[in-house]
Formats: C-alpha cells, structure tokens, sequence
C-alpha cells in the first residue's frame, strides 16, 4: 500500500508540473498602449490564465467563450464600437492552450457636438466659464468615455470650488449613434446658490484666537470650498501643537447661505523627545538625541535642543522659534551653539549666537539672518582664532512632479566686514540644482551641479566652514569626504575660493522598489578656474524607502594611480 500511495503521489505531482509546464497563454494582435492593457484587464480569460497553474479545459472554453463580448466591451470607452474579431482557441503539443485574438478596432466613433449649458446663479462664474473652455473633448474628437467622466468632474469641481455647493447636472449624456458612427454630448448643470464661509470657531485648545485664526487659509464672507476646509485641517496637523483636528462645516447652522465652521482640537503632548542613530560614509556613526517644547505660552513659542555626535562633528544647538504673521510660514528663529568638528583636512571648534527669519512662499523658502561666531580652527598650515559677524541670505525653491520626478535650486549669499566686527572681509556666493528626469516608466536621469566663488581679504584667517571643500557622498564619490582642494606650500589640503561640482546618474528600477544606478561625477575645489577637475566613476543599488532614498555605491577616482575606489552609503531625501 505504501508503494501504490508512493506511485500515486508521484503521479499527481507529475500531472501538476506538465500542466503548469503547459499552461494557458493568449495573444492579442491589432492593439496596444491603452486599448491593449484594458482588454487584458477585462478579459476574464486572461485573468484566469494569470491566476490558475493547473488550467481547467472547461472553464477555459466558457471563458473563451465570453471574451469576443468582453474585448467589444473594452474598446468601447476609447470610442471604438465597430470592432472585428477572429479568434481560435487550441491546445498545444506540450498539453497547454493557446487563445490568440486578431482584433481590429475600426474608425472610432467621434463626436458631431458638445453642448454644456450653466443654469442657476453662477451661470457667468468665470471659473465655470474656464472649466468649459478646458473640456476634454471637442467636436470631431473620438468619443472617449474616460475624458467625458473627467471633464462631468472637473465641472463640478470647479462649481462646489466656487462655493456652489448644491451643483448638480440635471441632465448629462453621451449619446453613441454606432450606425453613423458618431456621439453627442449633452451636459446642463444647475449650479444652485452660492455659498460662503461664516465664522470659523475653535475649541479644545489654550493658544491665542488670533494665532489660530492666522492659520486660516479664508476669511469670512469668502466663497465656500471644501479643499479649502481641508487646507485648514492640514495646516492645524502640520503647525504640530495638536494631535487632533477636527473641521467640520455647520451646514445645519447656515443663514443667508453662510456656513459656519467649527474646528475641534485637542493639544498635543507639550514634551517632544527624539532619538536618532545613523550612519554614512561621509560622517561615520551618528547619534542624535532631542528634546522639543512644542508650545510655550499661548502664542505658539517653542524651543528644541539638540545634541548630535558623529565620527567628524560634536555640537550642542539651542533654537527658540516664534511664530510672526503667517506662523507656519513666517518664523524668527534664535539661535545658539556649540560644535566641534574635525575631518582629514580640518578642524574647528565653533560658537555661534544668530537669529533669522525664514519664509515660505508656495515652493519657495527664504531666509535671511545675522549670525555672531568665534571659532578656533586649524587647517593646511593655517591656524588661529577667527571672529565673525555674518550676514546671510539664502532663497530655495523646490519642485516635486510625482515620486519620480522634480527639480530643486538654491542660491545663498553670506559674507563679513572688517568694519563690522569681524576679523577678516569676505563674501562668498554659492548656487546649486538638481533636476530629476523620468525616462519611460522604469528609469529616471538625475542631473546635479554645484558652483561657489569666494574673495576673501586674508585667507589665511578665513575658517574652513567658509572655505570650499569637494569629494563625498553629496559631492564627487570615489574620494574620501573633503579630501579635494588645493594644497599649501606644506602639501596639506587648504581648501578652495572656488568650486565647480557636476554629476549625471542614469537609475533603472529592478524590482518593486531596488533599482540600479550608474553613474559619472566630476568637479574639485580650487584657486582659479580652468584648474583640473577630479573624476568618479561607478554602479550603485537604490532602495526607495518611506524616509527617502537609501542608495549604496562603488564608485571609482578615474585618473588616479591604481584607480582606487571607495564605498559610499548614503539616506534621505531626493531633493
């Protein structure tokens, strides 16, 4: 008996492989792009064959059965409705099925008219009026169904964003005439009355009416959107003095067509405390530990402290922020520290006391500030003890397309004064972008480059903060992090007054979220421009994390004797 149920389990193992060997493939010909993916997607056939690893022959003849309907169904959104179609079904040599599907669309039906009319009070609302003139399909369009259900959308968004929050269509067709191959659109939307804010009302909460009413993105009496009362959720969550906000619209409460909204909060912990542990090439083991007041007062004051300690820096830093007009985009910041910091080329201890102010404008921040600090520090042959007063401006804008794509620019601007306090004049302008390119649906470029120009009256007592610095994870991989710049008479490295940096990385996702980079970098730190630049060179993993991107690289110093190469580990953000 043993031996037979041996046998049998041999036998039934053997009939699994052979029909998963053969399987049930189909072939679809005379369509592609869109029009292909959503007849897969709607053929119950292909979704079995998908599915299944043992194919069943009766379910896979009902099923063929059904598709020559399925695939007419399919093409119909795209305006196609006299469509031809041969199909065979049969099975293989190797015990599989072969469904192969010969399917010619034909002319698409196309539309001979577009007729949106607006009833109600905001038939001359100019938003209305543009949402029409930016109707998806025109006369003489192929009649696709998903551009006429975007465009409905987009018609009454745009109307319930003006505030008419009883829109409706009283009537909407699109009529398919398949004998003369033509449509006909017929939209009415009545938009009814227009709505407007009223009071906006807070409870649950101790800070200041008039800063929670500055984080208002409306005033009473505007017109009613509800992606407004959404922008005003978002901003509570983000100011992080709540851990809950509830907006909600009294729409039971509304007089003369004027809602009222109450915003429900309950306060978030006042004590924030933070830990973190990391590591990169760049900077060796980190470790960070914080302790964040959220609110102090009911003006919305806070203050962090922070104490970090890494395998080049140690530094203790104190802010304390205070929330001006606009108090999640507007902020004075003071700040003090203390840091000692030290790399293969340098090394300085420095304290700072500074105050600044940082704006956010859309996608643009600014910032501008005056910072006070001494810092005792050693590099090439130069030593001694700088002090500074520095002013400092510093514009940015960033640019997120979707996951795959966006750009970011900063310029900064700081310098000092003889005259003003300081032990050296110097100004110094830095400019630096990144621009990340989609290739099809796989692959990206990345493009980056830095420049910096520095006058200085005595270099020599200029602290190495100020000087520039190349090679790194973020700079020119395949050297150790600012190993490059020019050398003094003694042959150690002293930094640069100028700084040319540029890469090009081509990515290709692999699997799910681990993709493939390879890459070119070029620049170095140096006294005139038109000196030599240092080139690396290498392949590299990327793993798209929550936090950012994780990305490890072998990347080689191309010129140099024995091409030597280097190991860089890098986490963050993109942009």
């Amino acid at each position: 008996m043993r031996r037979i149920a041996v046998i049998l389990f041999l036998m039934l193992l053997l009939w699994g492989m052979t029909a998963r060997a053969g399987g049930l493939r189909i072939v679809l010909e005379g369509v592609d792009g869109a029009l292909r993916e959503n007849v897969l997607a709607t053929l119950s056939l292909a979704r079995y064959a998908a599915d299944t690893g043992t194919p069943d022959p009766f379910r896979i003849r009902r099923l063929y059965r059904r598709a020559d309907r399925e695939i007419r169904k399919a093409l119909e959104p795209f305006g196609y409705y006299r469509v031809r179609i041969d199909s065979e079904l049969k099975q293989r040599e190797d015990g599989g099925w072969l469904a192969r599907f010969r399917i010619a669309p034909g002319e698409p039906v196309r539309l001979e008219s577009v007729t949106i009319r607006i009833l109600g009070e905001g038939r001359s609302a100019p938003a209305l009026r543009e949402a029409i003139a930016g109707f998806p399909l025109e006369p003489g369009a192929p009649a696709r169904h998903d551009r006429y259900d975007a465009g409905k959308k987009a018609l009454l968004q745009a109307a319930r964003e003006a505030g008419y929050r009883d829109a409706r269509f009283t009537i909407h067709r699109l009529e398919i005439d398949p004998e003369r191959n033509i449509a006909r659109i017929r939209l009415v939307l009545d938009t009814g009355p227009r709505y407007r804010f009223g009071e906006v009302r807070f409870s649950g909460t101790r800070l200041d009416p008039s800063l929670l009413a500055a984080m208002v993105p409306f005033r009473p009496g505007e017109p009613y959107s509800p992606d407004r009362l959404l922008a005003l959720q978002r901003a509570l969550e983000r100011s992080g003095y709540f851990s809950v906000v509830d907006v909600v619209p009294v729409v039971s409460g509304a007089q003369e067509y004027r809602i009222p909204v109450e915003v429900r909060l309950v306060p978030a912990k006042p004590n924030r405390y933070l830990l973190g542990l990391g590591y990169g090439t760049d900077t060796g083991y980190r470790f960070r530990l914080g302790w964040q007041r959220r609110y102090l007062g009911s003006r919305g004051h806070r203050f962090d402290l922070d104490l970090g300690l890494s395998g080049i820096r140690q530094e203790a830093r104190f802010s304390y922020r205070i929330p001006l007009s606009r108090p999640l985009t507007d902020v004075l910041q003071i700040t003090a520290g203390l840091g000692d910091r030290s790399t293969g080329s340098n090394d300085a201890v420095v304290r700072v006391l500074g105050v600044r102010r940082h704006q956010v404008r859309g996608r643009r921040e600014r910032s501008f500030g005056i910072r006070a600090e001494s810092t005792t520090f050693r590099v090439g042959a130069d030593s001694g003890t700088s002090r500074l007063l520095v002013p400092d401006f510093e514009v940015r804008r960033v640019r997120r397309e979707d996951d795959r794509a966006g750009s970011r620019i900063a310029l900064t601007l700081d310098g000092a004064a003889e005259a003003l306090f300081s032990d050296v004049s110097f100004i110094r302008l830095q400019l630096e972008g990144k621009r990340i390119v989609p290739l099809g649906e796989r692959a990206r470029l990345l493009l980056r480059a830095k420049v910096g120009t520095l006058a200085a009256s005595d270099f020599s007592r200029l602290p190495p903060a100020y000087r520039f610095f190349a090679g790194g994870d973020q700079s020119v991989r395949g050297y150790a992090f600012e190993s490059l710049g020019p050398r003094d008479a003694s042959g150690r490295i002293a930094g640069g007054r100028q700084l040319v940096e540029g890469s090009i990385e081509f990515q290709r996702r692999l699997w799910r979220e681990l993709g493939l980079a390879v890459f070119l970098d070029i620049g170095n730190a140096v006294d005139r421009l038109g000196d030599p630049l240092r080139r690396g060179a290498g392949i590299g993993l990327r793993w798209r994390l929550p936090v950012g991107m994780a990305g490890i690289d072998l990347a080689f110093a191309l010129g140099e004797p024995g091409t030597p190469w280097r190991i860089h580990l890098t986490l963050g953000p993109e942009l």
